[in-house]
């Protein structure tokens, strides 16, 4: 559940992509996962554990109006050795995606430097599909 979510305008986030994931011949389900390469698409394990593909929708607010999608095989993805769907740890994965052109609606997440370190989160923000 979202409370409080504001719309994200075009381009605000270039980083953020959907994923429509295809469980088997009838079902399918949605989850987010942010552009880290031009190749790479960081998301979780418990989204992609499973599946049979995956279409990936950039540069967009709405799947509709996407300025790239791409479908790749479960083959294309990368779950993490030490996943634990019992108790989600080491829940993340990677899908390999055809190389996007980068352009201002698709960009790559800017990580902080190693070097950085938080005590607060405050000011950051949290990009969800909802």
């Amino acid at each position: 559940r979202i409370t409080n979510g504001q719309t994200a305008s075009v381009g605000q986030f270039p980083y953020q992509v959907g994923l429509s994931l295809k469980l088997n011949a009838i079902s399918s389900a949605w989850c987010g996962g942010s552009l880290i390469g031009q190749q790479w698409v960081l998301t979780a394990a418990h989204c992609t554990d499973g599946i049979q593909s995956v279409t990936v929708y950039l540069g967009a607010t709405v799947r509709t109006s996407a300025e790239a999608t791409y479908t790749v095989p479960s083959s294309n993805i990368i779950i993490h050795s030490g996943w634990n769907s019992n108790n989600l740890r080491n829940d993340i994965s990677l899908i390999k995606i055809p190389s996007v052109a980068y352009s201002t609606k698709i960009q790559p997440v800017k990580l902080p430097a190693i070097s950085s370190s938080y005590s607060t989160y405050a000011g950051d923000y949290v990009i969800a599909s909802g």
